[in-house]
């Protein structure tokens, strides 16, 4: 992945730790074409990446860290990531990860009825020391010329050995906003559900390549679609800044899902799940944002203005109606 953006190498790696106040703790490492990641860390566990740049630009804002979700068939979870080991120059970074696990939930494994099996381990125990199970991961820097044009940016690859907690899958969790909002750049991503190129005009707009077919009684087709395949191997994030290229470097089993999620930046601490899990309500002073999941009438304080935001359609009523799986905003008259 990288960035667009005519940068000086950096002559070698180095760190700083800028307070926090509270447990937490931050480490800048810099990588020698420019990249910088900023490593979090609660006490000892190590929490993933903050904001990463290339230069001057910020690549993502790092209010999630970007870090993997690891949880096997049987319903076993790892956690609690400590670094035991760690290697940092300016053209290689390695850490090694010693974890926890804990157990319970629901598995992947399925009994005849084609339900899923439940783990029934003991849910008041606490987690314990994964002894034989390590995770290592490595970045290096990267440059690419296309053209003539220089791309800089970063390889990641996670390793992973276990005996007694065998996985067939990794979950890497993280979000790109180039200058650290998602708001003003535009999505390219060749696939099957949605438009290929998606300006993104506002903070209250939704996408998702998830698929749903509205008319069937599970309306919930596909989630992680494989890339290379259904997905195009490569997404591109344009801004004015530059543009932002993720791709995987070997064609391989990797399923992904890309999605902005509408008002995340300030209205989900104010979100309220309405009776019969019918759809969630986000709130901003007077103003609110409507997620159905089913069809059904929302009434309005007062004749406001609707916008859904699916089909860009403006209505002034005091009853909403709402359609599953679209998103509208409501303005109070």
């Amino acid at each position: 992945m990288g960035i667009l953006n005519p940068l000086s190498p950096t002559a070698a790696a180095t760190t700083s730790a800028p307070n926090k106040p509270g447990s937490f703790s931050e480490e800048v490492i810099k990588l020698a074409n420019g990249i910088s990641l900023e490593k979090i860390m609660q006490n000892n566990e190590f929490l993933g990446f903050g904001r990463i740049t290339a230069g001057d630009i910020l690549l993502r804002h790092g209010r999630r860290p970007m870090f993997v979700e690891i949880r096997n068939p049987n319903g076993i979870t790892l956690c609690n990531y400590t670094i035991v080991r760690q290697q940092i120059t300016d053209n290689s970074v390695v850490f090694e990860f010693a974890m926890h696990y804990r157990e319970g939930g629901l598995m992947d494994w399925m009994v005849h009825s084609v339900r899923n099996r439940y783990n029934t381990a003991d849910w008041t125990a606490e987690s314990q020391p994964a002894t034989d199970t390590k995770l290592w991961l490595e970045i290096r820097p990267v440059f690419r010329d296309i053209g003539n044009r220089r791309y800089i940016g970063f390889s990641y690859q996670y390793r992973y050995q276990s005996d007694r907690i065998p996985i067939y899958k990794i979950l890497d969790r993280g979000t790109w906003e180039p200058s650290g909002r998602a708001v003003g750049s535009e999505f390219w991503l060749r696939n099957p559900f949605v438009p290929s190129i998606t300006p993104i005009d506002s903070i209250e707009q939704f996408y998702s390549t998830e698929a749903y077919l509205p008319s069937a009684k599970n309306p919930n087709i596909f989630q992680f679609l494989p890339l290379q395949s259904a997905l195009q191997g490569f997404t591109f994030t344009a801004t004015k800044e530059g543009t932002l290229v993720t791709w995987a470097t070997k064609v391989s089993h990797i399923r992904s899902l890309f999605e902005k999620l509408n008002q995340v930046n300030d209205l989900m601490v104010n979100r309220e799940i309405l009776s019969d899990e019918k759809g969630v309500v986000y709130r901003k002073g007077e103003r609110l944002v409507l997620w159905a999941f089913q069809n059904f009438d929302f009434n309005l304080p007062a004749r406001s203005s609707v916008i859904n935001i699916n089909t860009g359609k403006n209505t002034q009523t005091r009853i909403l109606k709402a359609t599953k799986y679209h998103v509208d905003r409501v303005t109070p008259g």
